[in-house]
């Protein structure tokens, strides 16, 4: 903990403050060192009370888990940090005073399986569902954070091309790395069709509520698996998912004024 002593001008004129005062730590910052460890922040206790009622539902769903650790490169196991960054954006959210309510898919190192996602996010009555993931690819070349949204659902290619624009430097690609995962890839017999069929098969449960998949990055490629290690990185993942909640909001609120 840090300690202070107060300026002999404030004591002045605060006479009944003596000595030396501790500060508490902030509690984003104590999140931050857990995380830059993959251990698991606290779950902040969700808000008594919210002065309105929340404008939007978000639900995090942590990709993988228990028995199905994902992808595992350079030190990194894929679930952990999923599931770590999901608490991170939950624990943000919950501090931001914004009228949203927030939930998770997981809370723990669980499998669920696709069907139960889904039915925790309708169980949560989720409006909007961003699935985090990290990516990895036989070449060590490929690199940079990707995002998906199911054919048709334009708000939420508009969410995935807000939190790519908004991602840190080291994992930011631009936002031609945001797809539509289209039917018409069902046709491609090659590796892009079958891909495009998992994203597919990740964001299909949570239908028709809105969906995006974030790929933060690749564990195969050593820059990005060091960049999702720096906690100022993860940070900044977590700042580009709240604006990608921003911008989800803005499209509701804007579609309300329009009907």
């Amino acid at each position: 903990m840090l300690s202070y002593r107060l300026p002999q001008w404030l004591r002045r004129i605060s006479p009944g403050v003596r000595g030396s005062k501790r500060l508490a730590p902030s509690p984003h910052a104590e999140a931050l060192r857990t995380l830059s460890q993959f251990k698991h922040p606290p779950l902040a206790g969700d808000r008594a009370s919210l002065l309105v009622e929340p404008d939007a539902r978000i639900s995090f769903d942590a990709g993988h888990g228990g028995t199905d650790p994902g992808a595992q490169h350079n030190g990194i196991v894929e679930s952990s940090l999923n599931l770590a960054l999901a608490r991170y954006a939950k624990l943000r959210l919950e501090h931001s005073y914004e009228p949203v309510a927030v939930a998770l898919t997981r809370t723990t190192d669980e499998y669920l399986s696709l069907r139960e996602r889904g039915e925790a996010s309708e169980r949560q009555q989720a409006d909007l569902v961003v699935s985090i993931h990290c990516n990895a690819a036989t070449s060590t070349a490929q690199h940079g954070a990707m995002a998906f949204a199911l054919p048709g659902d334009i708000a939420a290619l508009d969410v995935a091309r807000t939190i790519l624009r908004c991602m840190p430097k080291p994992l930011n690609c631009g936002t031609r790395y945001a797809f539509s995962a289209d039917a018409d890839a069902d046709t491609d017999s090659g590796r892009n069709g079958v891909w495009l069929q998992r994203v597919r098969n990740v964001l299909s449960p949570h239908y028709p509520r809105c969906a995006v998949l974030l790929e933060v990055g690749y564990l195969s490629h050593i820059g990005d698996a060091r960049a999702l290690e720096c906690p100022a990185v993860q940070s900044g993942i977590v700042t580009a998912i709240m604006a990608g909640v921003d911008r989800y909001r803005r499209i509701v609120a804007d579609s309300r004024r329009a009907g």
